[in-house]
């Protein structure tokens, strides 16, 4: 049986991350490029992948069921030694808000069983030498950032094996071996898929009732809709605009959407899911690329004719306004009729 290596966080945005890298990389954290800080809420867990939608479902629902973005306190550092050698960053702040999202995020397909009490915290050194475990934490006891958090993400570990063009994600049976510095495997932590913490927009009252959740990540249920219509127009486009690949270079180094990096002088990536019932039916998506505004709509084939892509395309535009981007228009990948027809922003290929 198939499974796949995932985990669920609260992923720390820049700058914030930016200053928990550096403090990760002065005192000796050797995964800086596998995961970015975090504050964990289900620790791995090797998931079916048949109960992937269940998972989705999960993680979606959760965010749903949470008003707003969380407002967490980082540091100062502290330590689980002598029990455990991870040297960290406590969490304060909407701990009552995150223990209920945890809480409702951890059921069924995501029920990971914990030796320990939970304890929010942002890992600076898994390892960390007990020798210096008392001069780290005196060291960086006044530190301290605050951040709103404001989704919820369901990451995967992806792994390169040895090889050209040989990216594979992360199974059961590897995810053991992927990160021990065994040579010809390396591994690296990636978002699956994502949920803002917000009541989920339900539209289509009185027909066909869709519910819309907003984040930055194309899911996998949106990336198997696509494989599906693969000769439909502009769905190459539309996948392509979650994840952004260096041409010729490390899949692992791509900068999968919402992670931050080369891209930040532009806003993130926004996508929003449609799902009737518990079946995902479209999605839209807007990304930015070489410097110019991309946008696409996908509606699979048994769901056409219900306006479902109008709702998409207007919430789309909606979350893109309410994001600040200020792009004049936006270059529609697919049919141009429907852009013609649903909007003023979003144009036909360039037209």
């Amino acid at each position: 049986m198939t499974r796949r290596r995932v985990g669920v966080a609260l992923v720390i945005d820049p700058p914030v991350a930016d200053e928990i890298d550096g403090l990760r990389r002065a005192l000796g954290a050797g995964d800086l490029a596998r995961i970015p800080p975090h504050v964990t809420l289900v620790r791995p867990l090797n998931l079916p992948a048949a109960e992937l939608p269940a998972a989705l479902e999960r993680v979606r629902a959760a965010a749903s069921g949470i008003g707003g973005s969380l407002r967490l306190t980082l540091g100062p550092a502290a330590s689980f030694a002598p029990a455990n050698p991870v040297l960290h960053l406590e969490v304060g702040g909407d701990l009552g808000e995150l223990r209920r999202l945890r809480e409702a995020v951890s059921g069924t397909p995501l029920d990971r069983p914990g030796s320990w009490p939970y304890v929010p915290h942002v890992t600076l050194v898994e390892q960390f030498p007990s020798e210096r475990t008392a001069g780290a934490v005196e060291l960086l006891g006044s530190y301290a950032a605050v951040v709103d958090v404001g989704r919820v993400v369901l990451m995967e570990e992806q792994r390169l094996s040895s090889g050209p063009g040989a990216a594979t994600r992360g199974d059961a049976a590897s995810a053991g071996r992927t990160g021990s510095g065994r040579s010809g495997s390396r591994s690296r932590w990636v978002p699956l898929a994502d949920a803002a913490l917000e009541r989920r927009a339900v539209v289509g009252r009185g027909g066909v009732e869709i519910a819309l959740t907003r984040g930055r990540v194309v899911g996998p249920d949106l990336v198997e809709m696509a494989a599906c219509a693969a000769d439909d127009p502009g769905v190459a486009e539309l996948v392509a605009g979650g994840v952004r690949v260096p041409a010729g270079g490390d899949p692992l180094a791509a900068e999968p959407a919402g992670w931050g990096g080369p891209s930040r002088s532009f806003p993130d990536p926004v996508v929003v899911t449609a799902v009737a019932g518990s079946v995902t039916v479209g999605g839209a998506v807007a990304w930015w690329s070489a410097g110019t505004p991309y946008a696409g709509v996908l509606v699979t084939p048994q769901a056409r004719g219900q306006g479902i892509g109008r709702h998409l395309l207007a919430r789309l535009e909606a979350d893109l306004a309410a994001g600040g981007w200020r792009a004049p228009r936006l270059i529609g990948a697919g049919p141009g009729g429907f852009y013609e027809a649903c909007s003023r922003w979003v144009v036909a290929g360039g037209g």
